[in-house]
Parts: C-alpha cells; structure tokens; sequence
C-alpha cells in the first residue's frame, strides 16, 4: 500500500508544480449586448460560476439579447499573469 501511495505522489508532485493559479474575470470590459442589465447581464460573467456544473438557461448567467448575431464579451482580471489554459463554460 505504501508503494502505490508513494507511486501516486511521484506521478502528482510533478503536475501540482506545474499547476497555474485559478483566476475568475474580475471586471467587465466591453461586451456588445445583455438580455438585462440585472438577470442574464454581462456582469454575471464575474466571478467564480454559479451554475455548473448544470447545464441550460440560468438568469446568473449572460445572456445576449440578439443570440442569432455575433456577440462577444470582453473580460479583465486582478492580476495580470502568463496563462496556459483558458476554460469557457
């Protein structure tokens, strides 16, 4: 048991120095609609998620108010670093 636990750590120790520190988008830019300023606004984009891992509709999240054009939302973060992945849910 201790040979496979010592196994695990010499495979994980390496990919946990690796690892990058999670950031969430802390400020709005720019983005080119909301379906309100309140609900399905640009702002909730901020912050960690609050709805996954569910998916579908949710007023915390944004929404566009023309979803058949070409939207996009423009995001900052409170500390500028070098990043390696970037996930979009």
């Amino acid at each position: 048991m201790r040979k496979v636990l010592l196994l695990i750590l010499g495979f994980t120790a390496p990919l946990l120095a690796l690892s990058q520190e999670v950031q969430w988008a802390s400020k709005v830019i720019e983005f080119s609609s909301e379906l309100t300023p309140i609900q399905y606004s640009a702002e909730q984009v901020l912050g960690k998620p609050t709805v996954l891992p569910a998916a579908g509709e949710s007023p915390t999240a944004w929404t566009p108010d023309r979803p058949n054009k070409q939207e996009f939302i423009k995001v900052g973060f409170a500390k500028p670093m070098k990043i390696r992945q970037v996930v979009i849910a």
